[in-house]
């Protein structure tokens, strides 16, 4: 791994130094850097495992480059030096946190211990008041009628956080869905890529990464990392029935949100809430005291809340959510308890006390998602 480390990190510094001088090279000279790159990192490559072999293809084949043909992937235009190096850098850092992304006995005997572990890795994680202000405002009861916040529940966002690229591919999933159930959901050609270019990404990450391999330790998935995303894709984003046939998803139930008589149900991810906030589409009506009279209030950087809001004029009396956190790290721990078989999960998130819940939904034999959110405690 360190030979592969020092390849990968010797080419992206020999780019810095060309980006470096102001001139760009032409499209013929980078397609030769490129295959100088894949020749040199190939026996390296090799040495490696075969999850490790697979996310360094997909690295390469996302900016379009074959690494099997040592050529452009077919139709695809040049990528640019920044392209490139960025690229070359995320895969140097992915690979060096390969070894944190081992489980040890103690999180393997405690998924507490497993859940807090995912939270250290999470490097993507929003700071708050650096990179996300929140503007709690006033508490209620779930029951009680009426707006305690007159002002958006995010005072603002650096624009540039959406522009990662497990967080935009993300974001490009979230207008791939009819609202209502009862309203049967087609996927596209082009929502398929979509679904497939997230589970690409977010498993180039240290956070799924270890949920891998520790759900392979516990004999729950597949050692081979494709297997795994096709598990991915079944549990997440396949459709099923709520109402009527194909009328909804795990994602779309936890991430989007869904309308069902009137009420809004699932709705519990943070990057959602912001952009329907945004969008105007999202009216904030105050955070959800805590049930027990003895547990401290929110504050503004608080990153487990509960909050109530209308979506389009239909109330979402209730709706927990990480705040801040990468799609990653959620992706990651609601699979790791959903495929470890706990409905209701008490967690460790740092200072966080969480209960983590995973509903699943049964069709023909085959188990998907069908509710995960959580709870501070």
């Amino acid at each position: 791994m360190d030979g592969l480390c020092g390849a990968l990190g010797e080419k992206s510094i020999f780019l810095d130094g060309k980006a470096k001088t102001g001139k760009e090279p032409t499209p013929q000279q980078l397609a030769s850097f490129l295959r100088e790159t894949t020749a040199a990192v190939g026996p390296f490559v090799r040495q490696c495992t075969p999850a490790v072999q697979e996310n360094l293809r997909s690295e390469f084949n996302n900016i379009g480059w074959d690494v099997r043909q040592n050529k452009g992937a077919p139709g695809a235009g040049p990528p640019s030096v920044a392209v490139v190096h960025d690229m070359l850098s995320r895969v140097t850092d992915g690979l060096r946190n390969l070894t944190l992304c081992e489980p040890t006995k103690q999180e393997l005997d405690s998924i507490s211990a497993a859940a807090d572990k995912l939270w250290s890795l999470d490097a993507g994680r929003l700071t708050p008041g650096r990179e996300y202000k929140l503007d709690l405002q006033k508490g209620k009861k779930p029951y009680n009628k009426g707006d305690a916040a007159p002002d958006p529940l995010f005072a603002w966002i650096k624009p540039e956080v959406l522009k990662r690229p497990t967080f935009s591919k993300f974001v490009a999933l979230l207008d791939n869905y009819e609202r209502s159930t009862g309203t049967a959901e087609t996927e596209s050609t082009v929502e398929r890529k979509e679904n497939i270019d997230f589970i690409n990404e977010i498993m180039l990450t240290s956070c799924m990464q270890y949920c891998h391999a520790y759900l392979v330790k516990k004999g729950k998935t597949s050692k081979d990392v494709i297997k795994f995303k096709q598990q991915l894709y079944q549990i997440w984003f396949k459709f099923y029935r709520r109402e009527t046939a194909n009328d909804s998803s795990g994602f779309e139930h936890v991430f989007v949100g869904e309308e069902k008589d009137g009420k809004i149900t699932g709705f519990h991810n943070w990057i959602q809430m912001y952009l329907e906030e945004k969008a105007g589409r999202l009216d904030y009506k105050g955070f959800i005291f805590p049930r027990d009279r003895r547990s401290k209030l929110p504050d503004d950087e608080q990153q487990v809340v509960t909050v109530q809001f209308s979506w389009e004029d239909e109330l979402k009396d209730i709706s927990s959510s990480f705040i801040g956190v990468t799609p990653e790290f959620e992706f990651a721990l609601y699979t790791l308890c959903f495929l470890m078989g706990s409905e209701k999960e008490l967690v460790k998130c740092d200072d966080y006390d969480v209960e983590v819940t995973t509903f699943s939904y049964t069709m023909k034999g085959k188990k998907y998602i069908g509710s995960a959110f959580p709870s501070q405690k």
